[in-house]
Order: structure tokens, then C-alpha cells, then sequence
């Protein structure tokens, strides 16, 4: 089964992601982009789902580490948001990520975005 680790300050919106999933993947969960880098040096996961927006340490950091990081340079990762500011998306597109979903996300729309980063399709 593949492992998807969801990163996220949202209880609330690991919780629903969690209800959604957790019959085609492992999840693993991190309430902030630091807690998703110590996961991260420590379990190998398939892709990570990010929240673009979290205090401290935000998407766009979390997601430089991962790109930074010789072991991590390679995962898959989406950015979830409620950020529709073009300025905000041009930028987080700037870092490569798969998929750049907007919240609340439809679960057809995240299982394809899944699909298409884990799959290619």
C-alpha cells in the first residue's frame, strides 16, 4: 500500500483528508512543516500532500527542504490551499510541485491528482 504523509496545521482538514483515503493508502500525518521533515528523515513515504499556508514554517519553505534534501529532492508533493492569489500560485509553482489543489478539494479531483503524480497518468 503506498504511504502518504499529509502535512497540515488543520486538525480539521487532516482529519477529512484522512477519512478519504485511508482505504487506498497509509497515511501518516504532521501538524507542521517541521514535524513533516522530521517524519520525512525518518520514514519513506510515496508523496506528501501539503498545506501551502501553516504559521513558522509554511509550504513554500517545507517544500524547499524537501527539494533540498538529497533523499527527498524526488517526492511527489501537491499543495492543498485556500489560497487562490495568483501571485501566491505563480510562486508555488515556481518550486515543481504535482499538483496544486485548492481547498476544499473534491475527492475525485485529489484521487487524480494522486494518480497522475504517483502514476503518471
Amino acid at each position: 500500500m503506498r504511504k502518504i504523509l499529509i502535512i497540515d496545521d488543520s486538525s480539521m482538514q487532516i482529519r477529512t483528508l484522512t477519512g478519504l483515503m485511508k482505504d487506498r493508502y497509509e497515511i501518516i500525518t504532521a501538524m507542521s512543516g517541521f514535524d513533516g521533515i522530521e517524519i520525512l528523515k525518518k520514514d519513506k513515504v510515496d508523496l506528501v500532500l501539503l498545506d501551502y499556508g501553516m504559521p513558522v514554517l509554511d509550504g513554500k519553505e517545507t517544500l524547499r527542504i524537501i527539494r533540498d534534501n538529497e533523499d527527498t529532492k524526488n517526492l511527489p508533493v501537491i499543495f492543498l490551499t485556500g489560497d487562490n492569489e495568483r501571485e501566491d500560485i505563480i510562486e508555488a509553482l515556481k518550486l515543481n510541485p504535482q499538483g496544486y489543489l485548492l481547498k476544499p478539494v473534491k475527492p475525485d479531483r485529489l484521487f487524480e491528482a494522486i494518480d497522475k503524480a504517483l502514476l503518471g497518468k
